[in-house]
């Protein structure tokens, strides 16, 4: 039985982070290893009812402790956990727990990680150090391996991995999503979080209004995927586009979903959707997952290095994003959704065996780890 214990954005109730947990707790009891998790989280019940595993609450030394020393392999990831854009606590943490991992695991990963931006120098120096010390370094996208590099780790000793939550690809499209005739309304999901003064809402909203007017009937559902957090922003999309609906006849329903409870659940919420225009990285993940044509609006480089990888690039970015930006991306992304939706099926295919190959890479590297 091999001890794991996985660190990251985990508890917080942020849909994205939560199916990352998912994905990963469900590739190890896949796995040809059996192992038992352990999971620091903000929520540690919550955890450990959700997904059946253990948790403890990641702000507790003695615990956090008990857990690494019983450990196998330590697991930092994924997400975008090595970024300063926000705050520094939150990089010097999960550095810091990386680094002292090494006491204890036969094993520590610095997995699925998306890297960046990292503005500080002394955030840039730890980073270095304590991902150098690591004995599997992965990454999701070209640009964060291009990050570590720069900081002076080697480029063969990075691999570039999917981002996990492509473990859950089921290989065809939801039949809820085909199931619209002909002469039903276009339905639009919006995926909207809160960023700095949230100006770009404004831009957004008026840009979703001027494309409606070009489709007959169009139904808006708005849904927030960081419970306690994407609620307010979306409910101010919702009231303008309620607000339009008078002058818009185009327009014929605007809903707000409720976050999801369970990752399990994100497709139930998906389900329906003709397009997507998204701001949080996962949206497009989940859209991509279910081959829903998507449209993003870009608030950190991570939102361009996935759309890039789908042969796309985002609509816009929030700190200078115009209605007609907005407008004119909706219009190309309907044009070719087609084309896109074929791109996303195959680009999801190919991931989700690569995660799998991934997992047992790490989990190997224990058995090499006890050996030396």
């Amino acid at each position: 039985m091999i001890e794991v214990v996985l660190s990251g954005y985990y508890g917080f109730d942020n849909m994205g982070d939560e199916a990352i947990l998912y994905s990963l707790i469900t590739g190890l009891k896949d796995a040809e290893e059996p192992c038992r998790i352990t999971v620091l989280s903000a929520s540690p019940q919550k955890t450990a009812n959700r997904y059946g595993v253990e948790a403890v609450s990641r702000m507790s030394p003695g615990n956090v402790l008990s857990a690494l020393r019983r450990s196998d392999i330590f697991i930092s990831g994924g997400g975008s956990l090595i970024q300063d854009a926000t705050s520094l606590r939150s990089p010097l943490y999960y550095l810091g727990l990386l680094a002292f991992s090494r006491f204890f695991s036969s094993c520590t990963a610095f997995a699925f990680q998306g890297v960046g931006p990292l503005n500080t120098a002394p955030v840039r120096m730890m980073t270095a150090r304590a991902v150098k010390k690591a004995d599997i370094v992965s990454v999701r996208d070209e640009d964060s391996r291009h990050l570590l590099t720069s900081l002076g780790l080697e480029k063969e000793s990075i691999r570039v991995v999917p981002d996990p939550v492509f473990s859950l690809f089921s290989g065809d499209r939801l039949e809820e999503v085909d199931a619209g005739g002909e002469n039903s309304p276009r339905q639009l999901g919006v995926a909207v979080r809160p960023w700095q003064d949230d100006s770009y809402l404004s831009p957004l909203t008026e840009g979703i209004s001027e494309f409606s007017r070009d489709i007959d009937e169009l139904e808006i559902t708005l849904l927030p995927l960081h419970r306690g957090r994407d609620e307010k922003a979306a409910e101010k999309v919702a009231e303008g586009l309620r607000q339009r609906e008078g002058l818009n006849e185009n327009i014929i329903s605007v809903n707000l979903k409720t976050p999801p409870e369970h990752p399990a659940k994100i497709s139930d919420k998906f389900s329906g959707l003709d397009m997507l225009l998204g701001v949080r990285l996962h949206s497009l993940i989940f859209a991509t997952l279910l081959g829903i044509p998507c449209a993003g609006i870009e608030y950190d480089p991570k939102i361009s290095a996935f759309l890039n990888q789908i042969d796309l690039e985002p609509i816009g970015t929030t700190s200078d994003l115009s209605s007609r930006d907005v407008e004119l991306g909706l219009r190309s992304t309907l044009k070719r959704s087609e084309i896109i939706s074929e791109k996303q099926q195959d680009y999801g295919r190919e991931q989700k065996e690569k995660i799998a190959c991934h997992l047992e890479e790490i989990l190997s590297s224990v058995e090499k780890g006890k050996a030396d």
